[in-house]
């Protein structure tokens, strides 16, 4: 139970840790997809961006002068086969004056936003309750009791895969063989999943059946030493 706390502690401190990064971000995007920049100034006669960088910070887009609407400016980037985080920087004549402005957004395979503290912290509690549920199939009191924390057991199994599946995705995409692997992994296991809950049922009933034949040779007088011999 202590091991199992500090697992916990453990996933709220990465959480406050990921939430404590700095740097102002317009979000992310799935690769492919096409992205508006946006600005607002309600003092300016012109937005520009001075520049657009991948992540590997070559410069693909030089200065370009932004869409005005009211006080909103937007410029539609498309150039996002590139994964990682793109770095925008711009300026406008707020009040007469160039003011400056920078901001980035990220591209991954699948473009969800996701806060991989709060990831981490799920795949812990998921492999700590796998580890307790596991726990307690060796200590289970009957053959119903272990069947139900084995089924448990391989859902949390199969969930912590997913999950580890998905976190490589969006962010260990420069690694491939390991999104490759957790992929297989969890394909593998989702496969095996239902020959697992079949044999589980067919082996409880087959504990029934003897435990039944059992009982009727020991209510026949047999010793349980005599009525194994029987089965």
């Amino acid at each position: 139970m202590k091991k199992l706390l500090m697992f916990l502690m453990l996933g709220i401190f990465l959480i406050s840790l990921v939430s404590a990064e700095s740097g102002e971000s317009i979000g992310t995007f799935a690769q492919g997809d096409c992205v508006e920049l946006i600005q607002t100034c309600a003092d300016c006669t012109y937005v520009k961006l001075s520049s657009v960088s991948y992540p590997n910070s070559t410069r693909v887009l030089g200065l370009t002068t932004m869409t005005k609407t009211g006080t909103f400016y937007n410029h539609t980037f498309c150039d996002t086969t590139h994964l990682g985080i793109y770095k925008v920087d711009g300026y406008g004549d707020e009040l007469g004056v160039d003011t400056v402005f920078s901001y980035t957004f990220e591209i991954t395979p699948s473009g969800i936003l996701q806060n991989i503290g709060i990831l981490i912290t799920f795949i812990f509690i998921t492999l700590a309750l796998f580890i307790l549920s596991f726990y307690k199939i060796f200590n289970s009191n009957s053959k119903v009791e272990m069947l139900i924390f084995s089924i448990f057991s391989y859902f949390l199994l199969l969930i912590f895969i997913f999950m580890s599946w998905k976190i490589s995705e969006n962010y260990l995409y420069t690694m491939e063989w390991i999104v490759s692997l957790f992929y297989i992994l969890f394909l593998i296991t989702l496969i095996l999943m239902f020959p697992f809950i079949i044999f589980l049922v067919l082996y409880l009933f087959y504990n029934m059946f003897n435990e039944k034949n059992m009982k009727e040779m020991t209510d026949m007088g047999y010793s349980p030493e005599e009525a194994k011999k029987f089965r």
